[in-house]
């Protein structure tokens, strides 16, 4: 699990789990920590089990909960903590299920498609009155391919299995609603779910208040215990009393249940739960939420409204993205004076239906904002709930409350007009400028739907194979230009005054994965102030360059969305082409940078626009050098004795940790250089204010749980990359024109151009370059657009030739023709097909050398030189490597024995010099399967082998030689 969330549960477990330093019930601990380690925590510290098999993203919090059960084995009632492992998420569900029918406070986690997956198993659970607590990280499902950013299919397909769903739209929310949904959902005997969005909640580190153990103990009680039975339906089961958790399942009172029962008593029991059950969920829930606020302190709504008050446009939404709206509403207000409100859901079962009509009434437009697209469908799942609810209000206008009692009344002339906005499908950005360009357009008139962030039909391209299809597109769909919606204007600042913000970039799989969350998560310990952070989400650990960001805030932080504007932008691998660590920086900002060269070389080897905009914005450029320098241990820990208290809140007498194991941090020493370096930047640029001393503490807070050996070495790189970093001189900078990192090839891929034809079909590899590789190529991919190809998700074959891998490999195979048997698994296993071999007869190989290296003299000779190839392979005993080896072999006792004329002789030696300088380094293979198989059956028939890599298209993952016999 990751490094940052150790310490904050080192930190919550020092200060909870021996003598309390605060008053329990009034204080928990501040803390930074991911939506997924969170939950894991609080569910840790109540539940007695927890199911696990889930896949990304709610894996982390699997390893969380593992951590909690290494580490402290027993909950905060004495109960030892179990982790039943399943196969998947069916079988996690299914534990889940009978450890609940048990008697057993348990949980589980998913992903999206892991709770796609469950759906009968919820119906199961809901339908025995199973008190479960689920949590489900969102992660949108595959469609026409897989994704691995947030989606709501999920949640919503969920929303009709039984269960009721509390919907966070940060890190604190879902650390209350655990507790909050585990008390409704054992007084209620209705299970619930907790649901967060992946990249912006789960993924993300943020700030959070974990709530103290004697709040959770006078909040919640002991599973079993015993407490009143909580409604008129429950007496009639169980008696006046009842245990917190029943036992469904008891040797001592066996009872079948869940058997096959006739069409007359499953009907009349599926309709008994409306009035017997789902009839008090409201008040247990409102209850819980009440009781809630008074322990903790913390007041949470099922539906929020903010600036909603005197608000023409009503943006609604689920999830994350309530925070960016309600940001993007301040803008407006402040900026285009744009009376603009947003309306937050925090629940989707049961549907706050009476409190959305209520806080709708008389509003002009309500845009109701979906991070889904419903196929075949008039509207997406919450815009049909919002309809139906503003219907019905509608109804009791024209016929009397009593069409639908309990609803409000709404005339014709208070009912909004709903618009309906699909964004963040698969984890699509959430930009600040796309809602500023939104909220003009909605007060304008119609237009529904409207993707959000997505550009149909953009009306020029410099690429004009593509542009040929783009405009056949928008003579055939007409309509298409007005579906789609981008803001063209920059990206407008949503954070507080004060507020900066840092972008990591790195390339997938080489190094500074955590860098951000640590930097992050120091900054929460140092500080007083709120952070909101998001993590670059890649499949390929090969070649792809990322961003991690965050933010942080010395007041109340709401999340800026996914075009924030950067203070510092940190390099955190070597410099790629592909990145643009100027993008969204601000002026007057920074780079930083780990590099060997000097400050000269440094410069050279950046791309021209990098140079022009460090020049023109006036950017700071910060470098550490990649050495393996470090100051002693000593130096670190002068004037230091032991580790006390400080004014960070964190917590006093030494605790020997070494031998504490399952703890993994993910920075390296490199990582260390940066983060210590990233620090000394933000005292530079004066958005830190603190003392240093005070950061070092932190830093030795943090890796505490480290053995002593490598706690000491990555102190010392810290303080290597506080105290090393220089700042070079850009003010002489003239860029040139055309610079080092400028120089790369914009041509087509080799087998693009081999395959060169006009064919549009979905499979031709030329057109996917022409409208897809190319873009990449040259890292342009905001540039694509929605078209039939993209909607079918399929990728030609030989496309993994585009990505040249040279500078990220660090090795390449070798074809070692005296080696090979000739079983194929090399080029079969390769990933890229970054392999090819051909088997070819020895007269075809002299043919197509002949013809290529342009020596006709040799024709007449081919056939005669073809047999001693021939016989020299039979006759050797130690076979050439090379076909220059074999043609040299071949060749010489052959110009011995041919009578011809000095001239003559001549000539076909300078033909035989010329076949060789052309393909003499081609390595052959002579092998069985190939050559003497084939031989011993027809003369003449054998084959030789020869295998080469593309150099452009090999990553030198190593899939070759591990296959290889």
């Amino acid at each position: 699990m990751p490094s940052f969330a150790n310490t904050a549960i080192w930190l919550y477990r020092r200060i909870f789990g021996s003598r309390p330093l605060f008053q329990p019930e009034e204080e928990g601990i501040d803390l930074a920590l991911d939506g997924n380690s969170a939950v894991a925590v609080v569910e840790a510290s109540i539940c007695e089990a927890a199911t696990l098999g889930a896949t990304f993203p709610a894996d982390a919090a699997t390893t969380a909960w593992r951590s909690e059960q290494h580490q402290l084995g027993v909950n905060i009632f004495g109960n030892p903590l179990v982790g039943q492992g399943a196969e998947g998420p069916r079988g996690a569900l299914a534990a889940a299920i009978g450890l609940s029918l048990s008697g057993t406070r348990t949980t589980a986690f998913f992903s999206g498609p892991d709770m796609a997956a469950v759906q009968d198993l919820l119906v199961i659970a809901a339908g025995q009155h199973l008190p479960l607590v689920l949590h489900m990280s969102n992660r949108a499902l595959a469609s026409h391919a897989g994704a691995l950013g947030s989606g709501h299919e999920a949640c919503h397909m969920s929303a009709d299995s039984g269960f009721f769903l509390l919907f966070a739209a940060n890190v604190q929310e879902a650390a209350d609603f655990t507790l909050i949904a585990r008390k409704a959902a054992e007084l209620s005997l209705i299970p619930g779910m907790v649901i967060m969005d992946g990249e912006q909640t789960a993924l993300a580190n943020q700030n959070v208040r974990l709530t103290s153990p004697e709040l959770i103990r006078n909040y919640l009680g002991s599973p079993s215990a015993h407490i009143p039975a909580a409604t008129p339906s429950q007496k009639l089961l169980f008696g006046e009393t009842r245990r917190w958790v029943p036992r469904w399942y008891d040797l001592d009172r066996p009872v079948l249940q869940g058997g096959v029962q006739g069409t007359e008593s499953f009907a009349l029991g599926l309709a008994a739960k409306r009035p017997y059950f789902d009839h008090h969920f409201e008040q247990i829930l409102d209850e819980s939420l009440t009781l809630f606020t008074r322990h903790a302190g913390r007041q949470h709504a099922l539906v929020t409204d903010y600036q909603l008050s005197n608000a023409q446009l009503v943006l609604v939404a689920l999830g994350a993205a309530i925070e960016t709206m309600e940001a993007v509403a301040d803008h407006l207000r402040k900026t285009n004076k744009m009376k603009v409100g947003v309306l937050g859901l925090r629940c989707l079962r049961p549907f706050p239906g009476k409190l959305i009509v209520a806080k709708l009434r008389k509003k002009r437009v309500v845009a109701v904002s979906e991070r889904l697209d419903v196929p075949l469908a008039e509207d997406p799942p919450l815009m049909r709930e919002i309809r139906a609810s503003l219907d019905r209000a509608f109804e009791n206008s024209r016929y009397g409350v009593n069409a639908h009692a309990g609803y409000p009344v709404l005339s014709q002339n208070e009912r909004p007009r709903l618009c309906s906005v699909v964004y963040g499908l698969g984890g699509h950005p959430l930009q600040g400028a796309d809602l500023v360009a939104l909220c003009p357009e909605l007060l304008k008139g119609q237009r529904s739907p409207i993707y959000l962030g997505v550009d149909f039909a953009p009306s020029t391209g410099v690429y004009p194979k593509r542009q040929v299809s783009l405009d056949m597109l928008r003579r055939s769909y007409p309509e298409i230009v007005e579906l789609g919606l981008q803001g063209k204007d920059p990206a407008p600042d949503l954070r507080p005054q004060g507020a900066f913000s840092v972008a990591v970039h790195r390339i997938s799989g080489q190094g500074g994965d955590a860098l951000a969350t640590e930097a992050s998560t120091m900054l929460a310990q140092i500080t007083s102030g709120q952070i909101r952070s998001r993590n670059g989400l890649f499949w390929g650990r090969w070649e792809s360059s990322c961003v991690d960001s965050f933010t942080h805030a010395s007041k109340e932080l709401r999340d800026p969305g996914d075009d924030i504007p950067i203070d510092i932008a940190v390099v955190a691998t070597r410099l790629h082409p592909k990145m643009k660590p100027n993008r969204c920086l601000q002026p007057k900002g920074a780079i930083l940078l780990s590099s060997p060269l000097s400050d000269e070389e440094l410069l050279k080897s950046m791309s021209s626009e990098l140079q022009s905009a460090i020049v023109l914005r006036g950017i700071d450029l910060y470098c550490i050098a990649s050495s393996d320098d470090a100051v002693s241990a000593d130096t670190l820990m002068r004037s230091k004795t032991t580790s006390t208290s400080t004014n960070d809140g964190i917590a006093g007498d030494e605790l020997d940790l070494d031998s504490v194991q399952g703890h993994v941090s993910d920075l390296d020493e490199t990582g260390e250089w940066l983060l210590g370096s990233l620090f000394k930047v933000m005292l530079d640029k004066d958005l830190l204010k603190v003392n240093p001393r005070r950061i070092y503490t932190a830093r030795e807070t943090n890796l505490k749980h480290l053995a002593n050996t490598s706690r000491t070495r990555r102190l010392q790189a810290f303080q290597h990359g506080f105290e090393s970093i220089r700042k070079i001189s850009v003010t002489d900078i003239a860029p040139a024109q055309e610079n080092v990192a400028d120089t790369w090839n914009d041509e087509a891929p080799l087998v693009v151009q081999k395959l060169a034809q006009d064919d549009t079909s979905y499979d031709s590899l030329p057109r996917f370059w022409d409208h897809i590789g190319v873009l990449y190529r040259n890292n342009e991919p905001e540039t694509l657009t929605a078209d039939p190809y993209m909607a079918t998700g399929t990728v030609p074959s030989l496309s993994s030739t585009f990505r040249d891998m040279e500078n990220c490999r660090e090795n390449i195979p070798v074809f070692h023709p005296d080696r090979c048997t000739g079983c194929g698994d090399c080029w079969t296993y390769c990933p890229d097909s970054a392999i090819g071999a051909i088997a070819i007869r020895p007269n075809a190989l002299l043919d197509a050398g002949i013809r290529l290296a342009k020596v006709d003299a040799l024709r007449q000779v081919a056939a005669n030189l073809t047999k001693r190839v021939q016989s020299v392979i039979h006759q050797s005993e130690s076979l050439p490597h090379t076909l220059g080896e074999l043609l040299t072999q071949a060749y010489e006792p052959l110009a011995q024995k041919m009578p011809l004329p000095e001239e003559r002789k001549k000539a076909l030696q300078t033909g035989i010099e010329g076949l060789i300088d052309q393909l003499g380094s081609l390595p052959v293979a002579v092998t069985k399967s190939f050559y003497e198989a084939p031989e011993d059956q027809d003369k003449g028939s054998g084959e030789l082998l020869t295998v080469a890599i593309n150099p452009e298209a090999c990553k030198g993952c190593g899939l070759c030689i591990t296959s290889c016999n």
